[in-house]
């Protein structure tokens, strides 16, 4: 679930086994991507984010910059 703004739940479904296949693949390429690189941190969809507008939302792959 996930919360809006105005303080709303939204209900989000499980997605199916093809979807979580590529969400996995995804995962696995930006990961070595930020390693990589530097200065990045790659969380799990179960991670949640206050947003400044107030909802709480948690993305598919939520990849942050370690200066934020």
């Amino acid at each position: 679930m996930e919360l809006t703004a105005e303080g709303h739940l939204i209900d989000m479904m499980p997605t199916g086994s093809e979807t979580g296949a590529r969400k996995s693949r995804l995962l696995l390429h930006l990961l070595a991507w930020g390693d990589r690189v530097g200065g990045w941190q790659l969380f799990d969809s179960s991670t949640s984010f206050l947003l400044p507008e107030g909802s709480v939302r948690s993305p598919d792959a939520p990849l942050v910059a370690l200066q934020r």
